[in-house]
């Protein structure tokens, strides 16, 4: 499983490096890459953080409904 997602991480990394906009800067597009998913962990973290333990089924379902998106997106 470890390796499935590090090939996938890889090909979503080359996918996104190859949207780079031709004039701008390398190292600041991926500044900006490493700092919103920062930003996107950080927020999910700090959300089931201040959730009470009841809340984790939503927290579940998110997460499913995020996974289905993904499907539906990438079958379309």
């Amino acid at each position: 499983a470890v390796g499935l997602t590090a090939l996938v991480a890889l090909a979503h990394g080359v996918a996104h490096g190859l949207e780079l906009p031709e004039l701008s800067s390398p190292w600041g597009y991926a500044t900006g890459f490493v700092a919103a998913t920062a930003a996107l962990h950080a927020a999910g973290y700090g959300l089931v953080r201040v959730l009470p333990q009841a809340a984790a089924p939503l927290v579940r379902v998110a997460g499913g409904a995020s996974a289905v998106a993904g499907a539906w997106l990438l079958a379309g």
